[in-house]
């Protein structure tokens, strides 16, 4: 959460510190975490290495089995920052490659 909020302000800091417990950090199996690390690299410009923890963190939420408020903000937040994320893929790819757009 440290690293999430400190990431705004100060990206390199926070971003070091952040490859060095990710390893950890997604196998700790906190959804919140997992969506916390995949938003921090999206900020930082790595839209490719956020995709996979935002998928990463839904399935640690649907692992979890429990439906309730917390639960459902969390999901929508994650999905939230997925389709963000995967806008942010289409957006930075060069117009002649429109065949990668669609995720193939």
């Amino acid at each position: 959460v440290t690293l999430y909020c400190t990431g705004g302000s100060q990206e390199a800091a926070p971003l070091a510190r952040l490859e060095a417990v990710l390893p950890e950090l997604c196998a700790a199996n906190r959804p919140m975490a997992t969506r916390m690390a995949a938003k921090s690299l999206n900020r930082a410009g790595q839209h490719e290495r956020a995709l996979p923890l935002y998928r990463l963190a839904l399935e640690q939420l649907e692992q979890l089995d429990q439906v309730d408020e917390w639960h459902h903000e969390q999901r929508e937040a994650t999905l939230e920052g997925l389709a963000e994320c995967e806008q942010q893929i289409r957006a930075h790819q060069p117009w002649w490659r429109f065949w990668k757009r669609s995720g193939a």
